[in-house]
C-alpha cells in the first residue's frame, strides 16, 4: 500500500478545503498570541487579525442599503400606481410630449358639429365626463398638447373655455398648447411637427399617416375608423379606456 493510500485511510492525506487552509493559520496565530501576548510577532499577528476583521465588516456593510435608502426604496415601491399594465399597452411617459386630438376623445364630435351651426348663439361645450380625470392627469405628468379640428373662431373659444372650466389648465395644461386646425391632415401635420412620444386620435387617416413617424399612436374607436381594426395602431374603446390600462413610466435619469 502506498504512503498516499495509508494517509487517506488514516485521515491525514485528505486534501484541505479552503476554509481549513484559512482556519488553521488563524488558530495557530490565536494560540501564539495567548501563549506570549507581549512578543512582537504576537502583536503583529493581532494587528493583522484586527485589520482583516474591520475590512470584512466594511465589505459586508457596503452590500446592505442604508436606512435612508431602504426608506426611499420602500416609498418608491408604494408610490407605484395600482393599475395593472396589460401586455399590449405601453406605459405613458412622464415628462414627455403627448398629443391628444379632442374630437371624440375629450369633446363629442356631434357637440362640436352642433356648436359650428350655433356659432352665433354662444352655447357652451363640455368635456366628456369619463375623459376628464385622464386628461387632467396627463396635463399634470406630461408635456400635453390638445389639438381640436373645428371650423370657426367661436368654437375654438368654446373649446378653450371648456378646458378651463373643467380644470385642465389648473392641472397643468399650458393654454398656449391648445391648438386648432380645419382638416384631418392639419392635425396630422401638427402632430408630426410636435414629434410626440404618444399621439391619441380618432381619425383612421391621421393615425395611419403618423404610425411611421410617431413612437406610439393610439386610436380611439368610433363608427368611422373601423379600418384601424386590422392595422398596427393600438385601439382603445375610449380615451379613458386606454388611460386605465397604461401606466405612467418615469424616464431614466428624470422624474
Amino acid at each position: 500500500m502506498s504512503s498516499y493510500e495509508g494517509n487517506v485511510q488514516g485521515g491525514r492525506g485528505r486534501p484541505e478545503s479552503v476554509l481549513e487552509a484559512i482556519f488553521k493559520p488563524f488558530v495557530a496565530t490565536v494560540l501564539r498570541v495567548i501563549k506570549d501576548p507581549s512578543s512582537p510577532a504576537s502583536k503583529r499577528a493581532l494587528g493583522i487579525f484586527l485589520l482583516v476583521v474591520l475590512a470584512a465588516y466594511f465589505l459586508l456593510r457596503k452590500g446592505k442599503p442604508s436606512a435612508s435608502n431602504r426608506g426611499a426604496i420602500s416609498a418608491s415601491a408604494s408610490a407605484e400606481p395600482a393599475v395593472t399594465v396589460k401586455g399590449e399597452f405601453d406605459r405613458i411617459p412622464v415628462g414627455k410630449r403627448v398629443t391628444v386630438v379632442a374630437n371624440d376623445t375629450l369633446v363629442a364630435q356631434e357637440d362640436i358639429a352642433a356648436a359650428e351651426g350655433e356659432a352665433s348663439q354662444g352655447g357652451e361645450l363640455h368635456l366628456i365626463g369619463q375623459a376628464l380625470p385622464s386628461v387632467c392627469e396627463l396635463a399634470r405628468c406630461c408635456d400635453l398638447y390638445v389639438i381640436t379640428q373645428c371650423g370657426s373662431d367661436a368654437v375654438e373659444e368654446r373649446v378653450r373655455e371648456a378646458l378651463g372650466q373643467a380644470g385642465v389648465y389648473d392641472a397643468g395644461l399650458n393654454p398656449r398648447k391648445v391648438l386648432f386646425c380645419g382638416t384631418e391632415m392639419g392635425r396630422a401635420s401638427m402632430a408630426r411637427q410636435l414629434e410626440p412620444c404618444l399621439h391619441i386620435d380618432t381619425s383612421a387617416e391621421v393615425a395611419l399617416s403618423l404610425r411611421p413617424f410617431v413612437q406610439r399612436v393610439v386610436g380611439v374607436r368610433t363608427p368611422y375608423n373601423t379600418s384601424l381594426e386590422s392595422s398596427s395602431v393600438l385601439l382603445a374603446d375610449t380615451f379613458a379606456h386606454y388611460f386605465e390600462r397604461a401606466r405612467f413610466k418615469v424616464p431614466e435619469g428624470g422624474a
